[in-house]
């Protein structure tokens, strides 16, 4: 089935979707929260969808936020339904069906983190999402995970501000595809 419209953004409800800790993928000892729908590898899914709230008091008082996450195999973020940033992936549209680029282990993966800046202007005053998508470069491939986190950069965060949050927590959301 193809993704739900507006999975990545604000207002959409993911209370269906399950929670967990991260990382979230499977195929590593490393991860969290297993979403291997319980099969290899016919049932393991090709794309895996995360979701995480955080509240910004005041989004002039940032210069913006900084995320930083992993590709195995790739990666697209967002933020509040705009794209921050990409690895390991093609251009254009990404559906659940997107086949990565590459196909990096976990280890090598963890081991050459991405950074992403998140300029303050996609920021709104309240709840604010950050979405993650990774794919697999390959129906049958043994892993694939990603763990993300989330900190504020340039002045000091304003009260109610993200600081070193990570976006994978308890109330976090996943769904797979």
């Amino acid at each position: 089935a193809a993704l739900p419209a507006g999975w990545n953004e604000a207002g959409f409800d993911d209370g269906s979707w399950q929670r967990g800790s991260g990382p979230v993928g499977y195929g590593s000892s490393l991860v969290g929260t297993d979403v291997s729908a319980g099969g290899f590898p016919a049932t393991r899914p090709l794309s895996i969808q995360g979701r995480a709230s955080f509240d910004v008091a005041d989004p002039g008082a940032l210069s913006g936020l900084q995320v930083t996450t992993y590709a195995d195999d790739g990666v697209v973020v967002y933020v509040n339904g705009t794209e921050v940033g990409r690895a390991n992936l093609p251009d254009g549209a990404v559906s659940q069906n997107s086949y990565a680029t590459a196909a990096p282990r976990t280890d090598a993966a963890r081991g050459a983190p991405l950074v992403f800046g998140v300029p303050s202007g996609l920021l709104v005053a309240g709840e604010n999402v950050l979405a993650i998508q990774a794919n697999g470069n390959y129906r049958n491939t043994r892993d694939m995970s990603f763990a993300v986190s989330l900190k504020t950069i340039g002045e000091a965060a304003a009260p109610g501000a993200p600081t070193g949050v990570s976006a994978v927590a308890e109330d976090s959301s996943a769904a797979v595809s």
